[in-house]
């Protein structure tokens, strides 16, 4: 069974129900006992059921319409075209492919394939982290109001940052900062509420920091900073 310092090295993977039996014991008995770890459980397993919820979107049924249009409008071509025939063929076929692309809004939904496979992406990297066997997690109040969750792999450089209960400040803005050699610089932003984020390139960043800054963010953190996550 895990020994106590092994828990919270534990507790990503737990949410994500990636443990043994052994573990799943020593880490329910120690949630039994540790209100903060017992949180953290509870908003990793919503982070993963957010991550896991995105809903597909279906073409519109015109799409379907103006496509078997254009195949009924379409004259077959004869048995044995020539191959100037076969050309003009190809040409035709690829200008009305493209007008067919313009006027459906096919356009549109590539651009959403590549998003949603950068979303996808995102969340297999989000799930690498918690689920990594050097995980640990950190979390801190933030100054005004709501918590910072920090998940770190070190092995990866990479973490995972879960902001809960973030007021809304009206126009400004919250932003988190990476800190190398007691030295900030600007990272993202972060939106009131509940917000998940991945910070990549963390291999010598010695602490996280989240301010509240002008809209759009600051090149140099607003004083004071909220809260400061030593990594």
């Amino acid at each position: 069974m895990a020994a106590d310092h092994e828990i919270h090295t534990l507790v990503g993977a737990y949410a994500l129900d990636a443990v043994d039996d052994l573990e799943r014991v020593a880490v329910e008995r120690h949630l039994a006992v540790c209100e903060a770890c017992a949180a953290e459980v509870a908003e990793l397993r919503a982070t993963a059921a957010r991550l896991g919820a995105a809903a597909e979107q279906a073409p519109p049924p015109a799409l379907r319409v103006n496509v078997l249009t254009e195949i009924r409008r379409t004259r077959q071509a004869p048995p044995r075209p020539s191959f100037r025939e076969r050309t003009a063929l190809r040409r035709w076929a690829a200008a009305a492919a493209a007008g067919l692309i313009l006027a459906t809004g096919v356009t549109a939904y590539v651009v959403q394939d590549r998003r949603i496979d950068r979303q996808e992406a995102t969340a297999t990297s989000i799930r690498d982290v918690l689920t990594a066997s050097d995980a640990k997690v950190i979390v801190q109040e933030v100054q005004g109001g709501g918590r910072i969750s920090v998940v770190m792999a070190p092995s990866r450089a990479e973490a995972v940052v879960i902001t809960t209960g973030l007021p809304e400040s009206g126009t400004r803005t919250y932003q988190l900062w990476t800190i190398r050699g007691g030295r900030p610089s600007p990272s993202d932003l972060v939106p009131p509420g509940e917000n998940t984020q991945l910070l990549r390139g963390l291999a010598s960043v010695e602490a996280l920091g989240i301010t509240r800054e002008p809209a759009g963010g600051s090149l140099v953190p607003t004083l004071p900073v909220l809260s400061t996550v030593r990594l």
